[in-house]
């Protein structure tokens, strides 16, 4: 994933993962993409999404969780998500609410079936996280992630299983009630 800083003309962060999966790191350039560094705090951790919040606050969805960064990436702080297996905490996908920077909601992995917390949503910046998983027949990976612009209660999210098949959710009040708008 690639994200330009609204905050900062020139800064861009590039996330890698090779192959979906573990082992990747998060460059970061200050002119324009011309030249790139690798961020130490991300060495060999793969970034799947990468999320700029309008203040300029940066989400990363990671192997290892959340991670967040109040300098255009320099630095990143580790958010621990509390409502999913800490060795089981890969997220997919960020979404931060347009009309709402604070909320925001993040697709975890399934691990093979053994995580059934597969769509989380903080409403304080990401400091505590409540589970808002469909209710899904088995756990699926949550692989993206949409926010309608005109109405933050409308959320679309995506769902992968490990070895095929997938389910497209959808809300229209913030995350109590789903519906399955998977066939067809």
């Amino acid at each position: 994933d690639v994200a330009a800083s609204p905050t900062q003309p020139g800064v861009v962060l590039a996330g890698i993962a090779p192959g979906g999966s573990w082992g990747g790191t998060m460059y970061r350039s200050t002119d324009d993409g011309a030249t790139w560094a690798p961020v130490p705090d991300l060495a060999n951790i793969s970034v799947h999404d990468i999320e700029y919040a309008p203040d300029g606050t940066v989400y990363a969805a990671t192997q290892d969780a959340i991670w967040t960064s109040s300098d255009d990436g320099a630095t990143w702080a580790h958010h621990v998500l509390g409502v999913v297996d800490p060795n089981n905490d890969e997220v997919f996908s960020i979404a931060i609410d347009p009309s709402n920077a604070q909320t925001i909601w993040a697709g975890v992995t399934d691990a093979g079936g053994g995580q059934a917390v597969n769509l989380i949503r903080s409403i304080d910046g990401g400091a505590t996280w409540q589970d808002h998983t469909p209710p899904h027949s088995a756990p699926m990976i949550g692989s993206d992630i949409a926010i309608d612009p005109s109405d933050s209660n409308t959320v679309i999210a995506v769902f992968r299983g490990d070895f095929g098949g997938g389910e497209v959710w959808v809300t229209t009040n913030g995350g109590d009630i789903w519906n399955d708008r998977s066939a067809g």
